[in-house]
């Protein structure tokens, strides 16, 4: 994350922030009374060093993608359970498996695992393994998402074993 500037409103939210802090947490209040007057007094050179632990933001389009694939998986691993162990052995749905994200080089891994963890959405992943370790898992989610938002916006859609062949199918090409 780069600073370069911030506004004079947002020094003085900012400042008053940090002397907030110090009268809550009077431990660090020397420290946060520094804060406050980095803000103050307009120190550009300091704010990343005094905002570290702030993380880069995440667009609401990777949040709603995000939150897309975790429902898709959701439907999938529904509509696979309804599967007999025959229908299961048929298809290769390991294709189709939620891997999850990479964290090192995704920003799908934070936000999902801040809706998993945190806001306590879709807790039927809260078991998995959210870091992937791969690049991989990204490009086929994003070849299999169209494929879904189709199924689903069929308004007597069904997700059973021809669905689930289609978002097979759709890796494969």
């Amino acid at each position: 994350m780069e600073i370069k500037s911030l506004t004079l409103i947002e020094r003085s939210i900012l400042a008053n922030q940090y002397k907030l802090f110090s009268m809550l947490d009077k431990k660090n209040a020397k420290e946060h009374l520094a804060n406050a007057q980095v803000f103050e007094d307009g120190y550009a050179g300091l704010y990343e060093e005094v905002l570290e632990n702030m993380s880069d933001e995440i667009s609401k389009e990777t949040c709603d993608e995000t939150n897309d694939i975790l429902v898709m998986f959701k439907h999938i691993n529904k509509a696979i359970s309804g599967l007999s162990k025959s229908q299961r052995s048929k298809l290769d749905l390991h294709k189709i498996r939620f891997d999850g994200f990479d964290a090192d080089n995704d920003e799908h891994y934070y936000f999902a695992k801040f809706m998993i963890k945190k806001k306590h959405f879709y807790e039927h992943f809260s078991s998995i393994k959210m870091n992937s370790g791969s690049l991989a898992s990204m490009p086929r989610y994003k070849k299999m998402l169209p494929v879904y938002k189709q199924i689903i916006d069929n308004p007597d859609y069904e997700f059973g074993k021809r669905e689930l062949k289609r978002l097979i199918d759709a890796v494969q090409n």
